[in-house]
């Protein structure tokens, strides 16, 4: 955001040459202010070429092409609701467990402080075809906002942290991880974290396959 306003034209980088806007793919359902689809938004490079976008609950495709282009493909979900409690916003993660395949879980909420119960739903995309299939898949153990995703080298998902009610880092504060298996469907819960990793915290995979945990703005900071 710069002055209030929100920036909803995309730019690439080309080595050797710089940057340049796709004035053809200024997208307010992409990249708006409406339920921050300007924040922190999940893309994908698909199997095709082109970029896979999930802005909260809007699903889009762009083509770096020329001037730009993008496409809205619909909605993945409908929005933040305390009573469904959709995996939906940008209090979600996510991560491309594998070619085309996307792993969405958690969230139902649209900013820090946003005041609503944190989610437990999984779902898996797929934008191997014209068109993206969502189908759900086992929801996890534990209601999660801002939880990290981690795939690692044998292609399981390894979510951790979170809170159960919105950025509540206190007694809503999940430890325990959760490792999702693709060929199963399943989650398996991991040994309780000695730290709490919410709101601005990371999870890195590291060369020897362990992963980096750190960091947290609430309940914290935690360094």
């Amino acid at each position: 955001i710069n002055g209030g306003v929100v920036s909803m034209t995309p730019e690439i980088y080309e080595p050797g040459t710089g940057w340049r806007s796709l004035f053809g793919a200024t997208s307010r359902d992409a990249f708006g202010p409406d339920f921050h689809r300007f924040w922190y938004p999940r893309s994908w490079v698909g199997p095709d070429g082109r970029v896979f976008g999930l802005s909260t609950e809007t699903m889009w495709r762009l083509d770096p092409a020329g001037n730009g282009s993008l496409t809205v493909l619909g909605k993945f979900k409908t929005g933040a609701d305390p009573t469904t409690r959709p995996n939906v916003g940008p209090t979600s993660t996510a991560v491309m467990f594998a070619a085309g395949r996307i792993l969405q879980v958690g969230g139902n909420g649209y900013h820090d402080g946003y005041d609503s119960p944190s989610s437990l739903r999984a779902s898996i995309i797929d934008i191997n075809g014209a068109t993206p299939v969502v189908s759900d898949t086992t929801s996890m153990t534990y209601p999660r906002q801002w939880a990290n995703a981690t795939v690692l080298p044998d292609g399981r998902v390894f979510v951790n942290g979170g809170t159960r009610y919105a950025n509540n880092g206190g007694a809503d504060a999940v430890y325990e991880g959760e490792l999702w298996n693709p060929a199963t469907g399943t989650w398996q819960i991991t040994p309780r974290a000695a730290q709490i990793r919410v709101y601005h915290s990371t999870a890195t995979l590291l060369p020897n396959g362990t992963v980096l945990t750190a960091g947290s703005g609430a309940g914290g900071p935690v360094d």
